[in-house]
């Protein structure tokens, strides 16, 4: 356990509120509004939600996910999932046994810049890696995910189209409800 902080900015790197609230969009819409607080993006860029967050350790799994677009969004670049492919384990997701479930998500990639070639979308990803800093996760993406750092995402398309996007932050939307696909055995 860290000491308790002190005048020391050496000590203090960063510090951020959790606020359990039952809605997270009027929450944040209020600290923006009414309270004044600013952020780059949409009113929910500050919180991370999902059903299962906490329960057990989830992964998207990039061969098995639909990139539906890639769109700029003021400072951010949004990719589209629709849907991703999850798997839910209580071990290492996709090599330990568990659950495989699709959903649709959105990953903000902050000052995002777009190399490659990009397919007509949809289209399903064949291939991939994303890596945070010094970080590397080959066809994965973790869930949950809010990271300041220098992000890489290359995602391999069919017929051999591939892109990458570098950008200096990341954070993943979960859309909707979560559909049971199937179980996952090695």
């Amino acid at each position: 356990m860290p000491d308790y902080p002190s005048a020391n900015p050496d000590q203090f790197i960063q510090g951020a509120p959790v606020l359990h609230v039952q809605d997270v969009l009027a929450a944040v819409t209020y600290y923006r509004d009414v309270l004044g607080f600013t952020s780059c993006g949409p009113a929910w860029v500050q919180a991370v939600v999902g059903p299962w967050q906490h329960t057990v350790n989830s992964a998207i799994e990039l061969h098995d996910s639909v990139i539906g677009s890639i769109e700029p969004d003021g400072c951010w670049g949004v990719v589209s999932f629709t849907p991703a492919y999850f798997h839910w384990s209580e071990g290492q997701p996709g090599v330990d046994m568990g659950t495989g479930w699709v959903q649709d998500a959105k990953l903000w990639i902050g000052d995002a810049v777009v190399a490659g070639e990009l397919p007509d979308l949809p289209c399903s990803i064949t291939d991939g890696d994303l890596s945070l800093g010094l970080h590397a996760y080959p066809n994965d993406i973790p869930v949950p995910l809010d990271r300041h750092d220098i992000v890489e995402l290359r995602v391999a398309f069919y017929p051999g189209c591939e892109i990458q996007i570098r950008g200096t932050s990341i954070r993943l939307e979960l859309l909707g409800e979560p559909r049971y696909v199937e179980e996952f055995r090695p």
